[in-house]
């Protein structure tokens, strides 16, 4: 398994839901996560998975 700095290595044993409004900001970072994934920038996308993650460590998408 990879891990990258600053990455926690496993998901929270629990997590408690944010609001929506921060909820819906996670999936926004998540979605720039992938876009740059895509453009190959891979140090790119892990920031913006990570920003995600610190938004919301109950997203299943940012963790994938």
């Amino acid at each position: 398994m990879l891990l990258m700095k600053g990455f926690p290595a496993d998901p929270a044993a629990e997590c408690k839901a944010p609001s929506e409004a921060m909820r819906q900001q996670a999936r926004k970072q998540v979605d720039l996560g992938d876009d740059a994934r895509l453009q190959q920038d891979v140090v790119g996308a892990a920031k913006d998975y990570l920003a995600a993650l610190s938004m919301d460590n109950c997203n299943g998408f940012a963790w994938l």
